[in-house]
């Protein structure tokens, strides 16, 4: 199991950092799913 994950963020970052938690979509712009968005919504 990894120890750490990497996040890039944009619009979003002020709100995550302030919140303590981290965002991300569950479909892209033409409704398409990302495996990116799918990890983060898994438990480590």
């Amino acid at each position: 199991m990894p120890s750490f994950w990497w996040v890039n963020q944009n619009q979003t970052y002020k709100a995550e950092v302030g919140g303590g938690y981290m965002w991300s979509p569950k479909v892209n712009k033409d409704g398409g799913q990302n495996q990116f968005y799918k990890n983060m919504s898994s438990p480590i």
